[in-house]
């Protein structure tokens, strides 16, 4: 009878069935001793090896030829499983093997000449004693005759190491990760995924993701999934699930994709275009000006307009200073160790390298900053969260990730989830979605620079009211404060007080009913609704400046009854510029040049960009909107002062000092900005928060702050007049053809419900998975990437050639495994006796019953 292999102990019965038709050739085969084991074979000399081989070559019956892959071959080294005919030619056989038979049938085995080293493998158990094994009866053969074809499913353990993996399960790998394997017919193809009920290239790991689990074996690997399947929560659980979901991701990512969220440099040209019909007709315009000597009148009329509308805006903040409440503060202990619960709420960290066009030294420079704001930022996250629920999406779409810098830092801190694509809205989009897939309530956006109190525990660990949040925040350094120059900190100081006032604009807003909402959070961190997080972000069009306005006006548009609070209870500190460059760049090149994104949107700016007159005249007319639209109106007025400021300030200073005209009203309105701008800091800093020194500037510098805060306030105003420079002769930040997101067609995640919890599907529900044949998988494609080696089995015998020196004395002989298939008679059998007496039993209890 010919050799024949089973793949598992559940199909025995099937193979009962053909071994009986098949035509017995035991006889032909000489035979030695029954219970030769493979030990023996590896203490025979040289010469004894020669002759058993000479021997056989004169009795050229079939053999089986079986041998293991090395430890540290490739993937590819895949289990070598053929009969040699004994019609082939003797290159069939992989060179330095000799061909050995025992007296046992069915049993032979294969070892390596020792004149030609072997590569590393693995020690086997020795040879399955066969004397006892049961031979079922003609009464068993006809009950196995009678059991139905289709075999009982089962589920095949996870092997102890990596090249004990069965290998029906590497035959179910796509070509793509094992090249080489075929299905044996289209059936088992079908029994395959009808058993993991998802296709097997779905929960496959591309290159860049296998190297997120590369410190994953197989004993770490069963653990992990016996963790998931029990609804435990662990890093590993959390690292194999952002795995699976980032891979399908990164692997369909394209240049199309990364253009879309780059700088539109089609847009050139017509914007160009536009600004010279601009340009012709402000020269016209001043042109007849001129000519009928009204330029003197106008300017005039608009320095008185200027200051008007000034007024309204310090009018504005003066009652915010008076109406806008910060909450109660949350009193934390040093015993206080309390977290958030886990899988509430998680924290989405958009990360990027921000070192495109800088030199090397510049690049290491920026990295090593980056690395100690980050650090910081998970020291203090990790305070309120377990590691579990905070995710560091780093993203990019020219350097190569994962990046192996940046997973350090992450390590046993966070979940580090690498983005293919460098736009912090995309990262906020794919965190949403892993925050949906893994059942996440709320899901936190903030900055890589922004550090979390510890008493926002005990908020996220009540009742949350709102549909989302933006936090109050802080101005501060990464730095401690002993450390930094004084000019340092009264630069952060400054940027603080604006900070404040920002916060009770928006206090100001939220308590204006009790159903009124924020307009928008602060970019520096929000907290949203897992599934009106993901709604948002669909609609949003990956433009940076000004993205947090984007997204609360999205919300106001989509979800008009959802309700966007502020919690002032706790602040959150950020880190700010401390120096007059890194300042005036950020304001430069981001946030004064949103203002003017803002004010033009579909004009000069994408026409899909958020701006002011959509708040104007889109928003319903309600109550709870017009505190708002009020606000809109003062920022709109604001920004129209920066085409007017310089022109203004110029004509004032000519007509003082050359012709000795002076603007009495002017020059008042001129004071009494001044003098207000010192009232709301000094009514800051020593009244409103006289009884919260936790909200004040260091008290070492507050004076010098608030006398400065005036002087501050003047010099910057020209800065925003730069950034619209920038604007119009810069068209890389208008971007003209910004599309949202839900346009894009960016790659989806394999909706894999083993691995996500939070996919509510009833379907998927009632359908089992055979989670351990997923994890043989899920190890199989990790250990493709561990080397590059790849060979056949005609190719055997060159790989070895190409080893080193080394590596060829660490074995000098190969040891080999022997299958029997009469064991897996013996187990099958047993089983076959156990259901037996199982119904016997039930006929027996149903006839005690009548």
């Amino acid at each position: 009878m010919p050799f024949t292999k089973l793949q598992s102990s559940t199909n025995a019965m099937q193979n009962l069935q053909r071994i009986q038709k098949q035509p017995e050739v035991i006889n032909e085969v000489k035979t030695v001793s029954a219970k030769r084991s493979v030990s023996h074979i590896k203490a025979m000399t040289l010469p004894q090896m020669h002759n058993m081989q000479n021997t056989l070559k004169k009795h050229p019956e079939k053999a089986k030829i079986e041998q293991l892959a090395p430890i540290d071959a490739a993937p590819e080294e895949k289990l070598v499983n053929q009969i040699i005919s004994p019609n082939e030619k003797s290159s069939t056989i992989p060179e330095g093997f000799t061909v050995l038979k025992f007296d046992q049938p069915q049993v032979c085995s294969v070892v390596q000449n020792p004149d030609i080293p072997s590569p590393k493998s693995m020690i086997l158990d020795p040879v399955i004693d066969l004397e006892n094994v049961v031979v079922p009866t003609e009464k068993e053969t006809q009950f196995l005759n009678s059991l139905p074809r289709r075999p009982p499913k089962t589920v095949i353990p996870v092997p102890q190491n990596r090249n004990s993996i069965p290998i029906q399960v590497k035959q179910i790998l796509s070509p793509s990760s094992m090249t080489g394997f075929k299905f044996q017919s289209e059936t088992a193809q079908k029994l395959v995924q009808k058993k993991l009920r998802i296709r097997p290239s779905e929960i496959e790991l591309e290159p860049q993701s296998k190297r997120l689990l590369s410190d994953f074996d197989d004993i770490r690997m069963k653990n992990t999934m016996h963790q998931l399947t029990h609804n435990i929560i662990t890093l590993d659980v959390r690292r194999l699930q952002t795995a699976l979901f980032v891979s399908q991701i990164n692997a369909n990512i394209g240049d199309s994709h990364k253009q879309q969220v780059g700088a539109d440099l089609s847009s050139a040209w017509p914007h160009y275009l536009w600004l010279s019909l601009w340009g012709i007709i402000l020269g016209a315009g001043i042109t007849l000006l001129i000519v009928f000597s009204l330029m003197k009148s106008i300017l005039n009329g608009l320095s008185v307009l200027f200051y008007i509308f000034i007024s309204l805006e310090y009018t504005l903040m003066f009652a915010a200073l008076k109406t806008g409440q910060y909450g109660t503060k949350v009193e934390t202990g040093v015993e206080d160790t309390a977290k958030v619960k886990v899988g509430k709420v998680c924290i989405v960290i958009p990360v990027g390298w921000g070192i495109k066009g800088l030199t090397e030294s510049q690049k290491d420079n920026k990295r090593k900053a980056k690395i100690d704001v980050l650090t910081n930022t998970l020291d203090a996250a990790n305070l309120v969260f377990e590691a579990t629920d905070i995710f560091v999406f780093h993203n990019s779409s020219e350097q190569e990730l994962p990046d192996q810098i940046m997973m350090q830092c992450c390590a046993n801190r966070s979940i580090y989830v690498p983005i293919c694509i460098g736009s912090k809205s995309v990262s906020a989009y794919y965190g949403g979605m892993l925050g949906q897939y893994l059942g996440y309530e709320y899901v936190i956006v903030m900055d890589d620079d922004t550090r979390l109190p510890q008493g926002l525990t005990k908020i996220l660990n009540g009742r949350l009211e709102c549909d989302a949040y933006c936090m109050a925040i802080a101005a501060s350094s990464n730095e401690n404060p002993d450390q930094i120059s004084q000019s340092a900190q009264i630069l952060i100081g400054l940027q603080d007080i604006e900070y404040k006032l920002s916060d009770l604009n928006k206090l100001t807003q939220y308590n204006f009913t009790n159903t009124s909402s924020v307009l928008a959070p602060h970019g520096a961190i929000n907290m949203w609704r897992t599934s009106i997080l993901t709604d948002i972000m669909q609609e949003h069009n990956c433009i940076f400046h000004g993205e947090d306005y984007q997204m609360g006006l999205i919300m106001r548009n989509r979800h008009p009854k959802a309700r966007l609070g502020i919690m002032s209870n706790i602040i959150v500190n950020t880190v700010a510029p401390s120096t007059l460059h890194d300042l005036y760049m950020q304001r430069y090149t981001s946030w004064d040049l949103a203002a003017q994104q803002f004010l033009w949107g579909g004009f000069c700016a994408s026409q899909r960009s958020a701006h002011y007159m959509q708040v104007l005249f889109c928003l319903p007319c309600s109550v709870d909107n017009i505190l708002i639209r009020v606000s809109t109106l003062e920022d709109l007025w604001t920004v129209l002062q920066d085409y007017l400021r310089v022109i203004l300030f110029a004509y004032h200073i000519i007509m003082s000092i050359v012709y000795g005209y002076v603007n009495i009203g002017v020059l008042v309105m001129y004071l009494v900005v001044i003098a207000s701008q010192w009232v709301i800091a000094f009514g800051l800093e020593y009244v409103k928060f006289s009884n919260r020194p936790d909200l004040q500037v260091n008290k070492n510098i507050k004076l010098k702050t608030v006398i400065l805060f005036p002087i501050y306030r003047f010099c910057f105003s020209f800065v925003r007049v730069a950034a619209l420079l920038r604007f119009f002769f810069k068209f890389e930040s208008v971007k003209r053809n910004a599309q949202p997101i839900r346009q894009m067609n960016l790659p989806q995640p394999k909706e894999l419900h083993f691995a996500f919890p939070g996919i509510n599907n009833s379907q998927a529900k009632d359908q089992s998975v055979d989670l351990n044949l997923i994890s043989e998988i899920v190890q199989s494609t990790l250990n493709a990437q561990k080397t590059q080696t790849r060979f056949k089995i005609g190719d055997l015998s060159s790989v070895m050639k190409q080893k080193t020196q080394a590596e060829r004395s660490d074995r000098s002989r190969l040891s080999l495994q022997q299958v029997s298939v009469d064991q897996c008679i013996h187990d099958s059998m047993n089983t076959v006796k156990q259901m037996i007496k199982e119904r016997s039993d039930i006929n027996r209890e149903r006839s005690d019953h009548k």
